[in-house]
């Protein structure tokens, strides 16, 4: 047999090995949790295995399992990576000790080999003995040797642990030792063939089981785990027979309650399982799924109180198994209060800690109901929403759906208003908004104050998903007069019309202030040109500064006329029309040239010489327009001369104004 890979030295597995054992442990977490030909499955294992094409480039991969890490070249993954130390701990329980992949393996070969290796739930072991791919030599699955599982040179305990593996072994068959010989699994096999073999046997792992529980901090954390993985080398039935579990009677059920109390909480979970499985009965997979995470966190101290508590939970479930149906009231306030309270975990948790633990075990396990509602809701409430959406993208899509939950009206309302909230976070969330809430996102989007929540939530609407703005015009053709100019602004400042969107009546409108949002929009669009006269004449001054400023960027010829005549007026402020002169220097003609002069020079009386004219907004305007757009030609030049002579810092500062500034 195969002994798993040590690592030779500590350096850093590459980049792309850690990237694709993690899709590797997603993938098989995926196809546990869903059935046979559910799209999540199938998605799960095309990304593992893109990954796993683009490192077979460079030659076959193979990595060996220990029970906390895997081994790369030489090199071991971070044993304090929860993702690939959680899938070192599943390949281990079922005996994995290598696994190699050759350049040419296809996807379909991919998919068998984790549909074996996901077939390991709890307490159900795959024969890793006979593990292959039929009629491929691409992917090679190499066993754990048993001698693996004795213990290391210097472990704690190791002298008072390797009398108990000596007496089970001599007790087996194999007076060698349990760790001399590679044909221990199979002796024991034989042994537990017979009643009495299995009562001898039964014995001997009880008093080492019962001497680990005894034992204190890492001897009786050394000396459970080489029992568990002794546990994990016997087939399902023949455990049972062990433990005096008997096919087809429920009653013997009862004779497990004793092995609670030195069974390695890993093992005890398996044979409740297994035993639910063979006798057919009826128990929650979900309470079982969380009494597995459970044991999992639990076994580096299950003589903790947690511990305990844990045993305790196994024991009222083996107490109350007498129906058929999984949801006794017993198995109910058993899911109480596991979603409650994790009893495995970190008694230093604070109080807020609790409902990100809650929303992390649901996710892990793949389970929802009441409690992650509220779990998730009081981490909205607490500001805490980043952490939901980081543990989201952590696990990815699945059940539940975090993204989904907040995504809803009552939490989303609470997070598009919540500044504590990233704004990634928050296109994530608008990211699980459905179509059928179009209504609910424009509301939000006119009640915001927060610009860059607004453009988000707009853009949205915008999206094909949401007909292009549908629901925005819906609004402004039916909504209030405040609905409407609040949807015009935004439109305006997003600078975009929804399809088929006319503007013509709201242009049109009694209201200034709506008027004013329909110019932005429409001198923003395609038929600023022929709406800029149109502005120009309308009766609020703020409509003609706007469409002098568009003006200002580039005026048509076709408006010219429009603008002659608000210049030459007397209708609107001075201050505007000197704002208007500006657009001027567009045009090199000689009419507008003449314009500009008139009105710039006050001519000489009788022995008195032409001097500039008062200093006006107007006259300050026309002078920058003629500096930048004219200097150079005789009579313009002559005003400039002037206009320099009189030495006025406004006139001054005019002639270095560039065309069209203020």
């Amino acid at each position: 047999m195969t002994v798993a890979l040590a690592p030779d030295d500590t350096s850093a597995v590459p980049a792309e090995i850690v990237s694709l054992l993690a899709q590797l442990a997603v993938a098989l977490h995926k196809i546990r949790a869903y059935p046979p030909g559910h799209p999540m499955r199938r998605a799960a294992v095309e990304v593992a295995f893109a990954a796993l094409g683009g490192v077979l480039q460079d030659g076959p991969v193979r990595f060996g399992v220990s029970r906390t890490q895997l081994v790369v070249g030489g090199a071991a993954t971070d044993p304090d990576h929860f993702v690939l130390r959680d899938l070192a701990a599943r390949l281990h329980r079922v005996q994995v000790g290598a696994v190699t992949f050759e350049p040419g393996v296809t996807e379909a070969e991919f998919a068998v080999l984790l549909e074996r290796l996901a077939a390991e739930s709890v307490g159900v072991r795959t024969d890793i003995g006979g593990l292959g791919i039929d009629g491929t030599e691409h992917i090679r699955v190499a066993p754990i040797a048993f001698d693996a599982l004795s213990l290391a040179d210097g472990e704690p305990g190791s002298t008072e642990v390797d009398r108990h593996w000596q007496a089970l072994a001599e007790v087996v068959g194999q007076p060698g030792g349990a760790s001399a010989s590679a044909d221990f699994a199979q002796a024991m096999a034989e042994r537990l063939a017979s009643p009495e073999g299995r009562q001898a046997v039964a014995a001997a792992v009880e008093r080492l089981g019962r001497w680990a529980q005894a034992g204190d901090g890492d001897v009786r954390a050394a000396t459970e785990t080489r029992l568990r993985d002794l546990l994990a080398t016997i087939p399902p039935d023949a455990l049972q027979r062990l433990l005096g579990v008997e096919a087809g009677r429920r009653e013997s059920f009862r004779k497990l309650l004793p092995a609670i109390d030195w069974l390695p909480t890993m093992a005890l979970i398996d044979v409740v399982e297994t035993a639910s499985v063979t006798q057919k009965e009826g128990i929650s997979s979900v309470l079982l799924r969380l009494l597995t995470k459970l044991a999992r966190n639990n076994v580096t101290d299950s003589r903790a109180p947690a511990g305990r508590e844990l045993r305790g939970l196994v024991r009222s479930l083996l107490d109350s198994w007498t129906l058929d149906d999984p949801n006794t009231r017993a198995n109910l306030a058993l899911l109480e209060a596991l979603s409650r309270r994790d009893p495995a975990a970190p008694t230093r948790a604070t109080e807020g800690d609790e409902p990100l633990r809650v929303v992390r075990m649901a996710v892990e396990l793949g389970v929802a109901g009441d409690h992650l509602a509220e779990a998730v809701e009081e981490l909205v409430a607490a500001g805490e929403t980043d952490e939901l959406v980081a543990l989201a993208a952590s696990h990815g899509a699945g059940v539940p759906d975090l993204v989904a939950m907040v995504a809803a009206p009552s939490l989303c309302r609470r997070i598009l208003a919540d500044r504590r909230v990233s704004l990634a976070s928050i296109e994530t969330v608008l990211g699980g908004v459905g179509s059928d809430q179009a209504s609910f996102l424009a509301e939000r989007l006119l009640a915001s104050d927060w610009p860059e929540v607004r453009r988000l939530i707009g853009e949205k609407l915008m999206s094909e998903e949401f007909g292009g703005g549908a629901e925005i015009v819906r609004r402004i053709e039916s909504g209030s007069e405040e609905e409407q100019r609040g949807l015009l602004e935004f439109l305006a400042d997003l600078g975009r019309l929804p399809p088929g969107f006319a503007l013509g009546r709201h242009l049109s409108s009694g209201d200034p202030s709506l008027r004013l949002a329909g110019y932005r929009l429409a001198l923003s669009g395609p038929d600023r040109d022929q709406l800029l006269p149109q502005a120009l004449a309308d009766g609020d001054e703020r409509v003609v500064r706007l469409a002098i400023d568009r003006g200002l960027e580039r005026f048509p010829r076709l408006a010219l006329a429009r603008l002659m005549s608000l210049l030459n007026g007397t209708r609107r402020s001075e201050a505007l029309r000197a704002q208007a002169v500006a657009i001027l220097a567009q045009f090199d003609e000689p009419t507008i040239r003449e314009w500009l002069l008139a009105g710039t020079v006050v001519p000489g009386g009788w022995l008195r010489r032409s001097r500039l004219a008062p200093a006006g907004p107007i006259v300050l305007a026309k002078l920058a327009v003629l500096a930048a757009r004219w200097s150079g030609v005789p009579e313009v030049e002559r005003v400039l001369a002037l206009a320099r002579r009189s030495g006025d810092p406004a006139v001054m500062a005019a002639l270095q104004t560039p065309a069209g500034g203020p």
